[in-house]
């Protein structure tokens, strides 16, 4: 009770729109609190405050729980090894991390996923999305969604169906493993003579690598800058 309160008056206090985006604040105390008190275990509470700060519909204003700030801390997270994005209305595999569980089963970025345990991914995301409020943009709302759909604890499974380039399908389960999700600078020279810098999080830990980047690539005829999934993060740590 004295995290939900001290949470909900944080947001009355501070939040940068005086009128929370359209939503009534005092309601939401007097929605989320008989929740609050009736949820049976620490999991179930920490999903009501996410769930609590989702309906600001704000992508930048979130709860995290001590293990998921501990891990953020630790930069580590949880996951198959996989990221996928939304494309003309399917689930397509975008990223595969090296020695992850999904690199030694064979996908590829570029597969689209069809199913999740048996049900289609379609159907599972549309029940994410009906039973939380939608974020600041639809591209927000399908990323968190996603997030939610492949979460789970170390060591467990999911079956994913897959369809390769060619058509075909295939199955594969996945195990969910700790991995490092500090950030990390990849370069490259294009064949149009071009250089090529990903990154993937404005934190303190790329400022040097990336620096030394624009150094090395200062006298190609041009420079390209990846930002896709990239997390954000403090513009100041690129700043000269």
């Amino acid at each position: 009770k004295e995290i939900f309160e001290r949470t909900w008056k944080e947001i009355r206090d501070h939040y940068y729109d005086p009128s929370f985006n359209g939503v009534n604040w005092d309601d939401i105390r007097t929605r989320y609190r008989p929740l609050i008190e009736t949820a049976k275990d620490d999991r179930e509470f920490y999903a009501l405050m996410n769930q609590m700060t989702g309906e600001l519909h704000d992508a930048h204003t979130r709860f995290n729980s001590p293990e998921q700030w501990k891990n953020y801390k630790k930069q580590q997270g949880i996951g198959s090894g996989i990221s996928v994005d939304d494309m003309d209305g399917k689930t397509v595999v975008t990223a595969v991390r090296r020695d992850s569980s999904a690199a030694h089963a064979g996908i590829e970025p570029g597969m689209m996923i069809l199913s999740i345990d048996g049900h289609p991914i379609a159907e599972r995301v549309a029940a994410i999305e009906k039973s939380k409020p939608p974020s600041s943009s639809d591209r927000a709302t399908r990323m968190f969604s996603y997030s939610r759909l492949f979460a789970g604890a170390p060591d467990s499974e999911m079956q994913l169906g897959l369809e390769r380039a060619d058509g075909s399908h295939f199955d594969v389960i996945l195990r969910r493993q700790i991995y490092s999700s500090a950030p990390d600078v990849a370069t490259d020279v294009l064949k149009s003579g071009n250089a090529y810098i990903r990154f993937d999080g404005f934190q303190p830990a790329i400022t040097k690598e990336f620096r030394q980047a624009l150094e090395r690539f200062r006298n190609t005829p041009g420079l390209v800058i990846d930002l896709r999934r990239n997390g954000g993060g403090d513009l100041g740590v690129l700043l000269p």
